[in-house]
């Protein structure tokens, strides 16, 4: 299918919000049978479409459909942390992330009819024997679609990189956001405890879906990365570290465990040079003509800067190990001694949990790599209108 012109593509994402990915009870995924128990177990996922699996295909019945876009894919990377070589950790996964969600999608109100996933998993402890909640939230709150509307209007001639506006005004919105992402756990957590259940709570950041290193500058709107590049290395050292950053603050706060994924793509970035379009682990900026069969709005281009099929799996992968391992923090970062797959390495931000949830993980891959800082731009002053 022939790429739409950047005219069109700009035309419709400033004209559409595009929240990470848009807010029931989510549908189970069973792994197959780990063998008979009490109760089976399983895993739970709550927050938004970085989490539900936007952009990875493969949506759960009920979740694609113009009443209920939360876009639950069958491989997410919370589905796919359940597979290995090894065999499934846990009997289920239960996927109640939404695509749009918003911290108070979470707790309390819910989206697209469905409860407040926090109540949803009340639910599941009842039913279930839960090892572990993976937590991805924040964005919606923050404001991407708004961020990527701007920055994709600075694309055109004579208009200011957007960077210095969203970054001026990101310590704001960091500061505001951030309790209401350490609410979510607290939520969590006292659903936890009403059930009596040990399982261990883990907040996940977002990837920068984008890099300045790419391959064809002339091309880059029709290759599906049309901001310029200043804003793209923007993403890359400074967004998602400072978000990174931050979540680590709360998760520290609020007695989580965090998994820091801002790096995560690095090399199969949307346009990155060394990559291409199949060997891209997310979706560049697109108009998914597939959705207009639940309407004409931001359904059209929600699954754009989001890790596709190929980044999920990865990024599962790397969740799962991080599972099974006592480091209270770690950041997934592809390891050359291992085909470049990723493996969470430690980072020390967070202290390692008291205890761990009984999870059946495949082997740690002790990586290599180390943990190289990237940069982070200073704001310098404030505005307002919050991040997705």
């Amino acid at each position: 299918m022939p790429r739409p012109s950047l005219r069109t593509l700009l035309a419709l994402l400033v004209a559409l919000a595009m929240p990470i990915g848009m807010a029931g009870a989510g549908a189970a995924q069973t792994a197959g049978g780990t063998g008979a128990a009490a109760r089976p177990s399983a895993m739970v996922g709550l927050g938004d479409s970085y989490l539900s699996g936007e952009a990875a295909g493969q949506y759960l019945d009920g979740t694609d459909t113009p009443a209920n876009q939360c876009h639950r894919s069958a491989v997410s990377l919370l589905a796919m942390a359940n597979l290995g070589p090894a065999g499934p950790m846990v009997d289920e996964v239960r996927n109640l992330a939404c695509s749009g969600a918003t911290t108070t999608a979470v707790r309390p109100t819910g989206s697209y009819g469905e409860p407040a996933q926090v109540t949803q998993l009340r639910q599941v402890l009842v039913e279930r024997d839960v090892t572990a909640v993976v937590v991805s939230v924040g964005g919606n709150d923050l404001g991407f679609s708004a961020i990527i509307r701007e920055c994709v209007a600075a694309f055109l001639p004579f208009v200011d990189d957007c960077n210095g506006a969203v970054a001026a005004r990101l310590p704001g919105q960091l500061a505001a956001v951030g309790p209401q992402v350490g609410a979510v756990l607290d939520d969590v957590h006292a659903a936890l405890a009403e059930a009596g259940s040990p399982a261990q709570v883990v907040l996940v950041s977002y990837p920068s879906p984008v890099t300045e290193r790419i391959r064809s500058p002339w091309l880059r709107a029709l290759q599906g990365c049309p901001f310029t590049s200043a804003d793209l290395a923007w993403s890359r050292t400074g967004l998602t570290p400072s978000i990174a950053s931050a979540w680590a603050e709360v998760a520290v706060a609020h007695d989580a465990r965090f998994l820091d994924l801002s790096r995560a793509l690095e090399g199969h970035e949307v346009c990155a040079d060394g990559a291409t379009f199949d060997t891209e682990w997310a979706k560049g900026i697109f108009v998914n003509t597939a959705q207009i069969r639940n309407g004409l709005g931001a359904n059209l281009v929600s699954q754009s800067l989001h890790p596709n099929a190929a980044g999920h799996a990865q990024l599962g992968r790397c969740l799962r190990q991080f599972l099974g391992r006592p480091d209270g923090s770690a950041q997934c970062l592809a390891d050359p001694s291992d085909g470049g797959n990723l493996v969470p390495v430690a980072t020390g931000l967070v202290p390692a949990p008291t205890t761990t949830a009984p999870t059946e993980p495949t082997a740690t891959i002790e990586p290599t790599a180390t943990i190289e800082p990237t940069a982070t731009t200073e704001p310098t002053a404030t505005t307002s209108e919050p991040l997705v």
